[in-house]
C-alpha cells in the first residue's frame, strides 16, 4: 500500500541519516511501480530483463 511505501522510505531515510550517510534527493524517485536498473525492470511481478536491451 502507499501507506506502508511511505512507512519504508522514512524507515530508510532514518537508518541512512543514523550512520550519517545522506541520499541525493535529486537522484531519488519515490513511489514508482517499475524501476528500471542496469539493463532488468524490477515491478511488481519481479525482475526482468529490460526489453530495450533484447536485440
Amino acid at each position: 500500500t502507499w501507506e506502508r511505501h511511505l512507512q519504508h522510505v522514512q524507515e530508510v531515510l532514518q537508518t541512512l541519516r543514523k550512520h550519517r550517510l545522506y541520499a541525493n534527493l535529486d537522484k531519488c524517485t519515490f513511489g514508482m511501480t517499475k524501476v528500471h536498473y542496469l539493463g532488468y525492470v524490477v515491478d511488481e511481478e519481479g525482475v526482468h530483463v529490460d526489453p530495450e536491451k533484447i536485440q
